[in-house]
């Protein structure tokens, strides 16, 4: 080989080394970028399933909440017609109440 053919297979090895520095340069950033994109979208879904499961505890602590609530009023203010039994209930133990 002569020395401008000896110049020019360096000059193309350097070549091709720097393309491939530059081809993993660019995959480098193409793969942190994806692992970035990846992050987000685990901290989302993370922060989205923390959401879901406060959620799902204030239902059940806000369900048993009314639920006591219910209760309360309904002792409270019994129905008309458990008044009205009650009402009578209460006259006719006054009709037999005999005094000792």
């Amino acid at each position: 080989m002569t020395a401008p053919e000896v110049l020019a297979a360096l000059q193309q090895l350097d070549a091709d080394r720097l393309k491939k520095q530059q081809d993993h340069e660019v995959s480098r950033r193409q793969r942190e970028a994806t692992v970035a994109a990846n992050t987000a979208k685990k901290a989302e879904r993370a922060a989205a399933q923390e959401r879901t499961k406060w959620a799902k505890v204030w239902r059940l602590v806000s369900e048993e909440a009314a639920e006591e609530g219910r209760h309360r009023l309904h002792r409270l203010y019994p129905s008309p017609r458990k008044l009205v039994l009650r009402e009578r209930a209460s006259k006719q133990r006054k009709l037999f109440h005999v005094p000792k």
